[in-house]
């Protein structure tokens, strides 16, 4: 048991997950191992008090409404009504639990970015982001004292939807960046609530980026083809010549050429043409 609430007349059942946390999952990377039979029943249970879930969360308040509805008498043996919550973190439960109820030193200063997605999830799934918004300032403000994920990949996603859930717009914008340049198609939701606008947004962007860019490789190779040594003044044919060789030969080596990508630019990203001219 975890004790929230000494006086608690609820008790929260957190079953340990089965499966690894948001898999990014490569293509050839195989699925997580689901946890033996010997640990799959294990859960933390954590007394809590209805009032403060109530106060933090609609989700909660509308749940204790209907379960009254519904059954009346709430009350197990221990005089507690019994709630399971399946499909989250029990430790980032924890940390929401200890913010609802007002126990600001058990809650850490700084938590890493899995932690903070964890409790994202959790925050989104009953719509208590309220009530979590001061701690989540600090832990981004703490994460953002060290490195920040310049590469699309799980952390990126991690950090985008936390940043979303918590409306840290600047973080968001950020994440979004990066996404729209190194992401080539529609990027992952990992399991995540990542909302499909989101997603859809970040992908027309991209797609818009590449387009360009390939105008522009193109429009090149093309000035090129049909330069007669004037491209620049200092230039000649015999260079452009060689310009227009090397460029060939390196969109033709990334598949950019011949025929060129045509929407929705799958396998493409802006950060791949750029690497390749």
């Amino acid at each position: 048991f975890y004790e929230v609430d000494p006086e608690a007349d609820t008790l929260l059942i957190i079953p340990y997950p089965p499966k690894t946390f948001a898999p990014w999952q490569q293509a050839d990377t195989p699925p997580p191992s689901p946890r033996s039979a010997a640990t799959a029943d294990t859960s933390v249970r954590i007394k809590v008090s209805s009032k403060h879930l109530s106060l933090a969360s609609k989700h909660f308040c509308n749940k204790f409404r209907h379960l009254h509805q519904v059954q009346g008498s709430l009350e197990a043996e221990d005089g507690r009504v019994h709630i399971t919550l399946a499909g989250y973190d029990p430790a980032a439960v924890i940390i929401v639990m200890d913010i609802i109820h007002g126990r600001g030193r058990k809650v850490p200063r700084a938590v890493d970015l899995e932690t903070l997605a964890k409790v994202a999830v959790f925050v989104d799934a009953f719509r208590c982001a309220e009530a979590v918004e001061v701690y989540a300032e600090r832990w981004f403000e703490k994460l953002d004292d060290g490195p920040v994920p310049t590469e699309y990949g799980r952390d990126l996603v991690l950090r985008l939807y936390a940043a979303y859930i918590f409306r840290k717009v600047e973080a968001f914008k950020k994440a979004t960046q990066v996404a729209v340049l190194q992401s080539d198609g529609p990027i992952r939701s990992l399991g995540l609530q990542v909302r499909e606008g989101v997603i859809r947004e970040i992908d027309a962007r991209r797609q818009q980026l590449v387009n360009k860019s390939l105008d522009a490789v193109h429009e090149t190779t093309r000035a090129l083809t049909e330069a007669t040594g004037t491209t620049t003044p200092s230039c000649h044919l015999g260079c452009d010549t060689l310009l227009l060789g090397a460029l060939i030969r390196t969109l033709n080596r990334n598949q950019l050429v011949w025929p060129r990508p045509i929407k929705p630019f799958a396998g493409v990203s802006f950060a791949s043409i750029k690497e390749a001219v």
